[in-house]
């Protein structure tokens, strides 16, 4: 039988079992992923363009796409190379010193100039919602 009160009534519940949730930073708001991930695929793009090796480096190689989604979705306090480091640990040393600092720079920038049009207009409608409306309006 059994040694322990394991499955019985008298077994007392410790709150040691109860794993409480752990909370993570939050992460960039959902309203501007999507921007800042197409700003991240044209920079991926041109620079795959550029490279020497591009007709033996894929668009994979630079960077894939799951990691583009992590890196939008990473909050502004965490773009530095220890913060990438940490979001994507599969990356190598020579990747980061290769990528990870023009990554930085694309999402900074990014940063940057996201905050002066809010500064300049706060009211303004982005260009591309413009266009969705004049597009279904005609």
């Amino acid at each position: 039988m059994f040694l322990a009160p394991f499955f019985t009534s008298t077994a007392k519940t410790t709150t040691t079992a109860i794993q409480k949730r752990v909370k993570c930073a939050p992460g960039r708001p959902l309203k501007e992923r999507g921007a800042l991930h197409a700003r991240l695929l044209a920079w991926r793009s041109d620079t795959h363009a550029r490279d020497p090796l591009r007709s033996y480096r894929t668009l994979g190689m630079i960077i894939d796409d799951q990691a583009l989604k992590v890196l939008a979705a990473l909050p502004a306090s965490h773009v530095t190379l220890v913060g990438i480091s940490a979001a994507l640990p599969q990356r190598t040393q020579e990747w980061q010193d290769k990528w990870a600092t023009q990554l930085i720079q694309v999402i900074q920038h990014y940063d940057r100039t996201k905050q002066s049009d809010l500064e300049r207009n706060p009211f303004a409608i982005p260009a591309l919602l413009l266009t969705d409306v004049v597009n279904t309006l005609y």
